[in-house]
């Protein structure tokens, strides 16, 4: 990629803004570095989510995959809790709020549907 072409990815960065966006820069480092949301493929293998736990609001449309595996038995999401891993940002490494969120997932290993989900109010602050 030349250099005007890297450049050009940030002409839409909001550089004046009184409230500047944080930009990830990767994903959690460290013992909390679990797949976020964005990997959910991976995880789900496009399996549907219920959850038999109450989820923050907007959480569960969120862990829909984007292209259902048919007829799949759903994951479930059996435990959620609050975390505060560290993320690498371009203001260095930050701890941001987060959801850990266990799932059960047919044809798993035990212990293998885990993901982290940034909290709603950061991911909206992202760039």
């Amino acid at each position: 990629m030349k250099v005007q072409e890297v450049l050009r990815l940030w002409d839409g960065f909001p550089v004046g803004a009184g409230a500047r966006p944080i930009v990830l820069m990767d994903c959690a480092v460290g013992p909390g570095g679990l797949p976020r949301v964005e990997h959910r493929e991976q995880v789900l293998r496009g399996r549907p989510v219920v959850s038999e736990v109450e989820l923050p609001a907007g959480m569960l449309e969120r862990l829909q995959p984007e292209h259902a595996a048919g007829q799949a038995e759903p994951a479930r999401v059996v435990a959620v809790r609050r975390v505060y891993p560290e993320f690498r940002t371009d203001r260095g490494h930050r701890p941001l709020p987060a959801w850990h969120l266990e799932l059960e997932v047919p044809d798993h290993q035990r212990g293998a549907g885990r993901l982290q989900v940034l909290d709603a109010w950061t991911e909206a602050r992202l760039w």
